[in-house]
């Protein structure tokens, strides 16, 4: 009699007639309530009309029974993730996979899990293998791809595609590295340790905190036959040892890092090079660059003033709103339309070879140098990579690539000026960041 009902409900929910399927599924339940396939049929029809609380009943008896199937237990997963329940959707979406190895959809789940909880490493694999057992598999691509969005965001590729700053750090590393000792901190693609292998270093040890990155950078390194020249090590500058049979078989004569944001130091560059140049660098030894300073000038136009404050629009008045603007915006000004209202200043600077940076707060005065209505301070890179190279990333209408991008540190309210009129700011840091408050 109950399977005769429960043919009857998987035939109803087969044709797409759910509430019929469903009542019958319930009937089955009241006759036999650990029936697994019932439940889970009827808490995946609970779950696709979003009620999570009753799939999650349901769906839990068919993940206890001993007939219960991996689609049963991924299933569940899926719910308990819905309802936030992550490391219990975890275990769900392990049974499944116990059961069935080869399960793509279990896989894909698990990897979902994983992203969120920034195990990048354990996500990519368990997304691979889905894609390998399901090559067509969109859904895990996706994911993949997102996973390797997290570990290596989209703007590093125009970088180690920008000629001009490729350019400078090589001719700064031919005239240091020779015959030295070198440590390149915050791998990437292996590129800096490659150009120092390349002008003849002694020995070059590279490391990347993230060790997914530098697995991909130990097999770049190894293409180009540079395997035997470069070693890499997947941990970050602060967990390096120096003495035979170690990291670093000595300190390093020379260190040389890339690991700048647009903003200057927003991955960490200042307390990395205190650590660098106190632990890891020999005495006399270079660190490429050897400064590094954010430089601006004020900003306007009228374009900009749109993307940045909310006035008028429609007739009304919504100045209230621009109190929900941010403070500084990432914007590629070669491509931006804006007015250039002062010369160039530098706003704050870091010799990167004096390994002290504590926090400090700079009062900078901008004497404008054409009229119009400043939006704020207009900010960029400019790194000296030794005494001969610079390299700096002005916005310019003729740049030939992007790279780090520009930020605007934004006034509370456009600032009307003229010729000869002085701005007073106050550029900021804390070590992680730059802050620029409008003064007068």
């Amino acid at each position: 009699m109950t399977e005769e009902i429960f043919n009857q409900a998987v035939e109803h929910h087969s044709a797409g007639r759910v509430g019929a399927a469903a009542q019958l599924y319930q009937a089955v339940l009241a006759l036999t309530s650990d029936h697994a396939e019932a439940n889970h049929l009827l808490g995946m029809i609970f779950a696709q009309h979003g009620q999570m609380g009753k799939a999650r009943t349901h769906l839990g008896r068919a993940s206890e029974s001993p007939d219960a199937t991996p689609e049963m237990h991924n299933n569940f997963g899926v719910t308990l993730h819905a309802l936030g329940q992550a490391s219990a959707a975890a275990d769900a979406f392990i049974k499944a996979l116990t059961a069935r190895p080869d399960y793509p959809e279990a896989l894909n789940n698990l990897g979902s899990l994983y992203k969120e909880a920034g195990r990048t490493r354990d996500a990519v694999a368990a997304f691979r293998r889905a894609i390998k057992l399901q090559p067509d598999y969109a859904v895990a691509q996706e994911n993949l791809r997102a996973a390797y969005g997290d570990v290596v965001p989209s703007w590093h590729f125009a970088m180690m595609n920008d000629a001009p700053r490729n350019a400078a750090y090589d001719q700064a590393l031919r005239r240091a590295v020779k015959g030295k000792r070198v440590l390149d901190i915050g791998t990437g693609a292996g590129l800096l340790a490659m150009m120092s292998a390349r002008a003849g270093a002694a020995e070059v040890v590279t490391c990347e905190m993230v060790d997914l990155v530098a697995d991909h950078a130990e097999q770049i390194v190894a293409r180009n036959g540079l395997a035997d020249k470069v070693k890499v090590l997947g941990k970050s500058s602060h967990m390096l040892e120096v003495g035979p049979d170690k990291d670093l078989t000595a300190r390093a004569d020379v260190i040389v890092t890339e690991t700048f944001s647009s903003g200057l130091m927003g991955e960490g560059v200042l307390p990395t090079m205190e650590h660098a140049v106190a632990d890891l660098l020999a005495p006399g030894g270079t660190v490429i660059p050897r400064a590094a300073t954010a430089r601006g000038y004020l900003i306007g136009g009228r374009s900009l003033r749109d993307k940045l404050y909310v006035e008028r629009a429609a007739g009304f008045d919504l100045t209230p709103f621009a109190a929900f603007a941010p403070a500084k915006v990432g914007l590629c000004l070669d491509h931006e339309p804006h007015e250039v209202l002062s010369d160039d200043v530098d706003l704050i600077g870091f010799d990167l070879m004096s390994g002290a940076f504590p926090v400090s707060a700079v009062p900078v005065s901008i004497t404008a140098t054409a009229a119009g209505a400043c939006v704020g301070v207009a900010q960029w890179l400019k790194l000296d990579l030794d005494a001969e190279t610079t390299y700096e990333n002005r916005p310019s209408p003729d740049a030939s690539g992007a790279t780090w991008v520009h930020i605007v540190y934004r006034f509370p309210a456009p600032v009307m000026v003229k010729p000869g009129a002085v701005v007073n700011i106050i550029v900021r840091h804390d070590r992680n960041q730059i802050s620029i408050d409008f003064a007068s």
